[in-house]
């Protein structure tokens, strides 16, 4: 099963949750399974946290890369 939301519905999620809304609510509504909503606002996973794995450059250096060519 692949993934099909995004960050901005994560977030959406959890602050809808934290502002009062049922879990389950929060999980139709942006599409954002129950667990995920759970896991970020119990803080087993950061609010910011993204899959995969972590890039080998910073951003920093990236943004400079771009920037010069």
């Amino acid at each position: 099963m692949t993934k099909r939301y995004s960050q901005k519905d994560i977030l959406g999620a959890v602050s809808a949750v934290r502002q009062g809304m049922s879990y389950r609510k929060a999980s139709s509504k942006f599409g954002v399974p129950v667990m995920t909503i759970q896991n970020r606002i119990s803080g087993k996973v950061d609010d910011l946290a993204q899959a995969g794995r972590p890039t080998v450059i910073p951003a920093e250096v990236e943004v400079e890369l771009v920037e010069k060519f």
